[in-house]
């Protein structure tokens, strides 16, 4: 697909990874879109981020799609030191993630962007985003947030082989107390691959590390609350993540979602999968009327 003009860009974060990412321009004091790829993600690979540079160019509006420390399975990043170090989603904490964000955030500052900044985050993309706005350096830059695709992390784990979920985390603690924090799991809890430090990233019982569990009636973490700026919460009714026990009760469980943010609107896009697949237009221009509201 033919898109937009724009550029290839490079930050790097504090802890000194080089990331990379495709940025076009917004024009003068217009609204920039910093987008956050999910699970196993990159800058470039969703049909739906062709359709942003489009029409948020049509619109004069910036769009800056990065990679963070969690791109691809795993992989090999330059570093500001020399060296190379070795992250990729299978090896992400995800409690280093605002440290991605926070370098994007100055880049667009740098850049000279004198317009809101909105930080959209697609799947896995939708928790980081979430959280940045508890452990993020820059949060107090953030003007509204866009959250495609959230997912409640308890709800990906499909089943347990041998083993309850209480003794998995019990399991796993013991390993990386052993010192095999970077080893992949043996037990996989369901299709997804990660190694004990992350599983552990993904599965603790902190709050920030729950925002959008819905399979627990009993839960309610108080991260959402905290949110005042305004949240665009877009989902397709045929997403296979969002809560595994029933896709039919997908518009009741996006509403009681959306009311834990004081300032918050969605919308249930029919037919639509997870990364949207030929519903890339009514997404993109629900999300742009959202930014320019």
């Amino acid at each position: 697909m033919k898109t937009a003009g724009g550029y290839l860009v490079q930050t790097s974060t504090t802890d000194g990874l080089i990331l990379h990412g495709f940025f076009l321009p917004p024009v003068e004091n217009a609204p920039v879109i910093i987008f956050i790829h999910g699970f196993e993600g990159n800058f470039y690979e969703n049909g739906f981020i062709h359709t942003f540079i489009t029409l948020c160019s049509e619109k004069g509006i910036g769009f800056l799609s990065v990679n963070t420390r969690g791109n691809g399975k795993i992989t090999d990043f330059n570093t500001t030191s020399g060296d190379m170090k070795t992250i990729g989603a299978w090896h992400e904490r995800l409690e280093e993630a605002y440290m991605d964000i926070d370098a994007w955030i100055e880049f667009v500052k740098d850049w000279g962007v004198t317009g809101k900044i909105i930080l959209q985050g697609h799947s896995l993309g939708t928790y980081k985003s979430v959280r940045y706005m508890v452990e993020g350096m820059k949060k107090y830059d953030i003007a509204k947030i866009v959250l495609l695709s959230p997912f409640d992390m308890k709800a990906e784990l499909e089943y347990w082989p041998d083993m309850s979920f209480t003794q998995t985390v019990a399991m796993v603690k013991e390993h990386v107390q052993q010192g095999f924090g970077n080893e992949l799991l043996d037990h996989e809890p369901s299709h997804t691959t990660m190694s004990h430090n992350t599983f552990l990233s993904w599965y603790g019982n902190a709050d920030v590390q729950r925002v959008f569990e819905l399979t627990d009636p009993t839960f309610v973490s108080p991260v959402l609350s905290q949110i005042t700026i305004p949240v665009f919460i877009a989902l397709g009714d045929k997403d296979e993540y969002f809560y595994k026990p029933s896709q039919g009760v997908y518009r009741e469980k996006l509403d009681e979602l959306t009311i834990r943010f004081p300032n918050a609107k969605n919308l249930l896009i029919s037919d639509a999968h997870h990364s949207y697949e030929s519903k890339e237009d009514e997404l993109v221009a629900a999300v742009i009327s959202f930014v320019l509201s």
